[in-house]
């Protein structure tokens, strides 16, 4: 079963890609937050109660819990923020936020899955 989630994740990191109008680039844009909102949530999830090796978001004991996924959270809402107002402002920087999206959604996906299968 986590073999089947993890492989419907990857597929769905490539939603929305292929669009070569400009119109299509925001609808891209807006499409590419989907799998970035689901992998960092897995991830969120792979790593719940579990040793957090990032100081940043290692809660008390080192653990990670909700003061840490509050942190991670706030952090892609921040950037997605960002990249709403570049998008509004810089329509010409979408394509890049769109490719850097899907390769951020890719690489979290991967780290998720190995969280999840790595014995702790």
């Amino acid at each position: 079963m986590k073999r089947f989630l993890i492989a419907a994740l990857f597929l769905s990191a490539g939603l929305g890609f292929g669009q070569s109008t400009d119109a299509g680039v925001e609808k891209s844009w807006k499409l590419s937050l989907i799998p970035l909102v689901a992998a960092q949530s897995l991830d969120v999830a792979s790593s719940w109660g579990h040793f957090e090796s990032n100081p940043l978001l290692a809660g008390p004991g080192g653990r990670f819990g909700p003061q840490s996924a509050g942190i991670k959270l706030s952090f892609l809402g921040a950037a997605t923020l960002t990249e709403y107002l570049i998008v509004k402002h810089h329509p010409a920087k979408t394509r890049l936020l769109v490719h850097a999206n899907r390769a951020n959604a890719i690489l979290t996906f991967g780290l998720a899955a190995h969280n999840f299968v790595v014995t702790r």
